[in-house]
């Protein structure tokens, strides 16, 4: 029994060295081949101001505003006017719309949001549930419990319209 157990160990050990190996033979041209896909998709974005407005079924707007320049998120910002034309940052600022008592108002979360994405050039990085929540914990956002599926949907056509802008 000790002999099969000391085989499988023996064989563990192989296969873990074979991928160390592998990973640092071949770790760098993966690497260099990701940045390369990383510039090439940066250098696609044409510089420029951005602006998606995606109507909502209660009659409110999601507006996500982006600026491109030498490919990266230079700015973003984030708001929903409702209906009758008031922004929702206003409202939160004034304290007139209030989601709880303990926790970031709506307009500090948006202001997270959109740090986020010109802090890392993307909002790739984050995943939403069925709810529209953020789906697990990311760094710089924490305190963000706001449904955000609107805010990615205007990011993603923001970068949409940079990158077929010619």
């Amino acid at each position: 029994m000790t002999n099969k157990a000391d085989k499988n160990q023996r064989i563990g050990l192989i296969a873990m060295l074979a991928v160390c190996a592998i990973l640092v033979f071949a770790g760098d041209p993966i690497y260099n081949a990701l940045a390369r896909n990383k510039e090439a998709a940066k250098a696609a974005l044409n510089d420029g101001s951005y602006t998606s407005e995606i109507e909502l079924e209660d009659g409110s707007k999601s507006i996500v505003n982006m600026t491109l320049e030498g490919g990266d998120v230079k700015n973003v910002s984030w708001d929903v006017e409702n209906a009758d034309g008031s922004l929702k940052s206003d409202l939160s600022k004034a304290g007139q719309y209030v989601m709880t008592e303990t926790g970031l108002k709506w307009h500090e979360q948006s202001e997270l949001l959109s740090k986020y994405v010109v802090d890392n050039n993307t909002d790739e990085n984050i995943a939403i549930n069925e709810e529209g929540k953020i789906d697990g914990e990311i760094d710089g956002l924490s305190g963000v419990s706001i449904d955000i599926k609107d805010f990615k949907n205007g990011i993603d056509d923001c970068f949409n319209q940079a990158a077929s802008n010619s």
